[in-house]
């Protein structure tokens, strides 16, 4: 369970990471063009809204991650909420358990 978890702090890793370079290189690229087309008013104004844009999805899509584990919240992601590895492997049907490589 312990690699599991450590397996998904490192995707959020990857993809925090990821997606920050590539607003980087986005704004980075297209603010001097957007400015001599816009106004720095327009501008810094349209970037204000994709910030509270950002922040209301936030708000409502990212669940509550206070006080919980990275097994816990990848069990309540993943929608398994509390079954046990052995449990979902006693549910699964022979078709289900060829695709499955077990380490």
């Amino acid at each position: 369970a312990k690699g599991c978890a450590e397996g998904v702090g490192v995707l959020g890793m990857v993809v925090s990471v990821t997606v920050n370079g590539w607003t980087q290189l986005i704004v980075s690229a297209t603010f001097l063009s957007v400015v001599s087309a816009m106004g720095a008013l327009l501008t810094f104004s349209i970037y204000a809204v994709v910030c509270v844009l950002a922040i209301v999805w936030i708000w409502f899509q990212v669940p509550e991650t206070k006080d919980k584990s990275l097994e816990q919240l990848a069990d309540e992601l993943s929608g398994h909420h509390g079954e046990l590895p052995t449990t979902i492997l006693e549910n699964m049907t022979d078709e289900d358990e060829k695709d499955v490589e077990l380490e």
